[in-house]
């Protein structure tokens, strides 16, 4: 899935989609608003599906390639192996449990930028002046 973010005239940021890179169109039409508050409430959890995962194959993959893998990469395998196989498929909402920060986080002074603006403006005209192309 490709998606891609922009903003819409309203000055909303939303977010298009398409299922693959030959798709030719974006959905949906008019894209899917994004939000810049805190989302209030639950939203109904999904619990993960785990019956297409078939850890015995994946064992049997894991005893073919560890000759391939390093060590720390035979040991992140069996242990999600094992992980999954004591799996509880209990879902909860985490974002009840951020806190917001304790301490007041470290102001930045602004610059002082006194003509900035001037001179980006100048550098875009200069740079979307037409070029005259003279014949030899």
């Amino acid at each position: 899935m490709f998606s891609f973010f922009a903003k819409n005239e309203e000055g909303h940021v939303v977010v298009y989609y398409k299922k693959g890179s030959t798709s030719p169109t974006w959905l949906p039409k008019d894209g899917i608003i994004m939000t810049d508050e805190i989302p209030r409430g639950e939203p109904d959890l999904v619990p993960p599906n785990l019956a297409k995962i078939k850890l015995d194959k994946i064992k049997a993959d894991l005893t073919k390639f560890c000759l391939k893998f390093d060590h720390s990469t035979n040991q992140w395998w069996s242990d999600f192996i094992k992980s999954q196989e004591t799996r509880h498929d209990e879902v909860e909402w985490k974002l009840s449990t951020l806190l917001p920060p304790t301490k007041p986080q470290k102001q930045v002074r602004p610059r002082n930028d006194d003509g900035v603006e001037d001179e980006l403006r100048k550098f875009f005209e200069k740079e979307e002046r037409e070029v005259e192309v003279n014949p030899l």
